[in-house]
């Protein structure tokens, strides 16, 4: 690594993952070597110099009655870009504890030298798709009389990757054939933050919130990288990183609220053809 670049791993936890805790602090401890530092922001039961290793910083973040745990995530990522900023780091890495990047990670993230890079992780959500059934002849017998003239709802189980693509003349949720075509350093629009090297400039220049027009909708990563695309950062992900995402499915609760705050697409609206100065709106 290059020695002028000082990296600071942020992760923002609880005690809802541990499940896979020992193998994420085995897999972290390879990830930082001897190079980067880790801080870890806690909000939970438990004395968090206990439950990770004795070189990690870490600090306790009591979350008020009037707080939700979305405001408690944005009040841990703006005190992680202080401690990045205060502690000459040149760089935030991002970890959610959940996520197991490839040890090289963060070595094969700043050579790319871009504002912002990610690696990739994949979540699981469900695709609801309303579909209009056809009262005919061919329905009626592919359907054996049940459905035709119906109107139904198709569920699918699916898995996608957190990114907000550029392709073409739209912003748009990526599905997983999109990242199998596209290897490599990719531009993109915005990503989760799991797995992300965010520039220490962006940092200083940004901070983390959930505007109300965003409120139910996403998380602070979403913001976070829409403001800093209008700004003009450089926003990439690295589809040849691929991370482990060990989240704990449920068909209730944790999951369920991420997913519906992940996946609308409100703000992703089709744009002429851009040229190399456009903006997406």
């Amino acid at each position: 690594m290059n020695k002028s670049r000082k990296v600071l791993i942020g992760i923002p936890t609880y005690e809802g993952h541990a499940y896979c805790r020992d193998e994420f602090i085995e897999n972290t401890i390879a990830l930082a070597g001897s190079d980067h530092d880790v801080l870890v922001l806690w909000n939970g039961e438990g004395d968090p110099s206990k439950i990770f290793p004795a070189n990690w910083k870490t600090q306790v973040i009591n979350q008020s009655s009037k707080e939700s745990g979305l405001d408690v995530l944005v009040r841990k990522h703006n005190i992680m870009s202080k401690r990045t900023i205060s502690g000459g780091y040149s760089h935030l890495f991002l970890l959610e504890s959940d996520v197991f990047p490839p040890t090289d990670t963060i070595d094969r993230l700043l050579k790319h030298d871009v504002d912002m890079v990610a690696a990739i992780y994949l979540i699981r959500f469900e695709d609801h798709t309303v579909l209009n059934i056809p009262d005919n002849e061919m329905y009626r017998k592919k359907y054996n009389g049940t459905l035709a003239g119906k109107t139904v709802l198709a569920v699918r189980d699916q898995t996608a990757p957190v990114i907000w693509g550029i392709e073409g003349e739209a912003v748009s949720f990526w599905e997983i054939e999109d990242m199998m075509k596209q290897r490599g350093l990719v531009r993109i629009f915005a990503t989760g933050v799991g797995s992300s090297l965010i520039k220490r400039k962006v940092l200083m220049d940004i901070s983390w919130k959930i505007p109300p027009e965003d409120l139910g909708r996403h998380c602070d990563d979403f913001p976070f990288y829409y403001e800093a695309y209008h700004k003009g950062y450089e926003l990439f992900a690295d589809t040849d990183i691929l991370c482990q995402h060990r989240h704990n499915y449920t068909k209730d609760g944790d999951f369920y609220e991420t997913k519906q705050k992940w996946f609308s697409t409100d703000r992703m609206k089709e744009v002429e053809q851009r040229d190399a100065g456009h903006i997406f709106t």
